[in-house]
């Protein structure tokens, strides 16, 4: 009976191996601390570097939209509500940040106070099994990057008029959860909240490099490049988590 455990045992583990079709070259973030937000399952994060910053919102119910320092204490609410929020990214232009109205598919353009600028919809097609997700801001061509999770994963491009120019589907990632500006210009990190992955990718040359971590449900990312700091937020637990790089 013991060989007839370890033989089903050995089998299974061969399977799942041989069934995922791919080694795990991924390597782990390191963590530096973990910090218990007071806003209930937070969803998409950006840096406001030159403030020191966090902007973040949450999902249903709440829906709002909260600025937060960088030890993760609330520091203001803004005064727009919405449907169905999941990405954010800050624009350093005027102070103002993007949104995501996931069930609506549009891009929201906020003041700085949280006032309504601009809604647009986003000219890609969805379906009710996989919306919109997040959302990152490029500052040398103000254009905006736009996540569609799954079933495909798909990268949408959005120029500086707010006109949809070009897609691409991801094959690395179960899901695709969180984007941000990355390293260097024109790359990015994207999360993955099935994999509990964080992929370096660029348009050009698509994926850098992955890295692995342990978070239940990841779903936001920003980068500080002058700290080299990752904060990643968690939505179902409501934490924030703090990483760097592996050393080189």
């Amino acid at each position: 009976m013991k060989y007839i455990l370890v033989f089903t045992l050995v089998f299974f583990t061969s399977c799942n191996l041989f069934d995922s079709g791919k080694p795990d070259n991924s390597t782990p973030l390191l963590l530096i601390e973990e910090i218990q937000l007071v806003i209930s399952e937070p969803s998409g994060l950006s840096l406001d570097k030159e403030a020191g910053f966090l902007y973040c919102v949450n999902d249903p119910p709440n829906n709002q939209v909260h600025r937060l320092d960088l030890s993760g204490d609330l520091k203001l609410t803004l005064s727009y509500n919405g449907d169905d929020l999941e990405g954010i990214c800050y624009d350093p232009r005027d102070n103002s940040v993007w949104i995501i109205e996931e069930g609506r598919g549009q891009l929201i353009h906020l003041s700085e106070s949280g006032n309504l600028i601009t809604q647009t919809d986003v000219d890609y097609p969805l379906d009710s099994k996989s919306g919109l997700e997040g959302v990152a801001y490029e500052a040398s061509t103000h254009s905006f990057l736009i996540l569609k999770q799954k079933d495909p994963a798909v990268i949408i491009q959005i120029d500086s008029n707010l006109v949809t120019q070009n897609s691409k589907q991801i094959n690395f990632a179960s899901d695709i959860s969180g984007i941000c500006p990355g390293r260097n210009t024109g790359e990015y990190l994207i999360l993955s909240s099935e994999d509990k992955r964080m992929f370096e990718w660029s348009w050009e040359r698509g994926l850098i490099a992955t890295y692995r971590f342990d978070i239940k449900q990841a779903e936001g990312v920003a980068y500080d490049q002058d700290t080299d700091r990752i904060y990643i937020v968690c939505d179902a637990d409501a934490i924030l988590y703090i990483y760097n790089f592996p050393e080189a």
